[in-house]
C-alpha cells in the first residue's frame, strides 16, 4: 500500500478529471465521485493518507488488499460485537462481515427490514446503513460505479463501466478503447502507474470525441474538483 500511496498520485489526478455517469445520470468529475463514494463508506473525506480517487483506484485493482483494510462506518457497539470485532472499533473491514461465503448481517438486515422505520432502533438502523455501505463497496471493486464509456450513437446517453465497454461493446471505433481499457487494468494491477495515466488520456479522448455533448466543461470539471477539495481542506 505504500508503494500506491506514493506513486500514484498523478494518474488519480488525471483519472479523477475524467467524466463518469452516476446511478441517477448526472455527469460530473470522478474526483466528485470518489469523494462521494468514500464519505459515504467511512465518513471521512480521505483515509490512509490518500485521496479518495488512489483508495478508488486502489479498490478497483487489488480488492483483496482493501477488503481487509478497515473502511466500513459503524455506528453501534452492538453491530461491531455481533460481527466478532471490538466495540469500540468504529471502521470495519468488508471481510470483517464474513465468514467463508457466509454474510453475517444477513438474518438481521431481514428482520431489521421487516420492521416499520418507526420501530427500528439504532442496532436495526446502523445494520441497514451498513449493509448499503457493502454493496456501494462491492460495486467498487467490481468496477461497477466506474461508467466512464459513452454509449456511441444511444438516444438515452447511456455511459459504461469497463466489463460492459470490454464484453459487450463492438465495432472497430470501440477497439483502441477496449484494448486500452485491459491495458489500464493490468497496469494499476502491476503498479505500474505511469503505463497507466496513458491510457487514462485514451480514455478522455474517446469521451471528448462520443460523449462531449453532455459532459461539463473541462473548466467546469477543474472548478468543481477545486471547490471540493477547498471544501475539504
Amino acid at each position: 500500500m505504500d508503494e500506491h500511496r506514493a506513486n500514484s498520485v498523478h494518474v488519480a489526478e488525471a483519472f479523477g478529471e475524467l467524466v463518469v455517469q452516476s446511478r441517477m445520470g448526472r455527469m460530473k468529475p470522478f474526483d466528485t465521485l470518489a469523494q462521494e463514494v468514500l464519505y459515504k463508506l467511512s465518513g471521512k473525506s480521505a483515509l490512509y493518507e490518500m485521496s479518495p480517487t488512489q483508495i478508488a483506484l486502489g479498490m478497483l485493482s487489488h480488492p483483496s488488499l482493501w477488503k481487509n483494510l478497515p473502511m466500513i462506518q459503524t455506528k453501534t457497539p452492538k453491530l461491531r460485537e455481533f460481527v466478532g470485532v471490538s466495540p469500540t472499533q468504529k471502521l470495519l473491514c468488508f471481510e470483517d462481515f464474513f465468514e467463508g461465503h457466509r454474510y453475517k448481517l444477513e438474518e438481521e438486515l431481514h428482520k431489521a427490514l421487516a420492521l416499520k422505520p418507526s420501530q427500528r432502533g439504532t442496532f436495526e438502523n446502523d445494520v441497514i446503513k451498513v449493509d448499503e455501505r457493502l454493496s456501494i463497496a462491492f460495486m467498487m471493486y467490481q468496477g461497477v460505479l466506474f461508467k466512464l464509456f459513452p454509449v456511441i450513437g444511444d438516444e438515452h446517453h447511456t455511459w459504461v463501466a469497463f466489463e460492459q465497454l470490454i464484453m459487450k461493446g463492438k465495432g472497430e471505433e470501440l477497439k483502441e478503447v477496449q484494448e486500452s481499457s485491459v491495458h489500464f487494468a493490468n497496469a494499476l494491477f502491476e503498479r505500474n502507474y505511469e503505463k497507466a495515466s496513458l491510457h487514462v488520456k485514451t480514455f478522455e479522448a474517446f469521451q471528448t470525441r462520443y460523449g462531449s455533448h453532455i459532459m461539463p466543461s473541462k473548466t467546469h470539471v477543474k472548478v468543481e474538483i477545486f471547490l471540493q477539495s477547498d471544501k475539504d481542506f
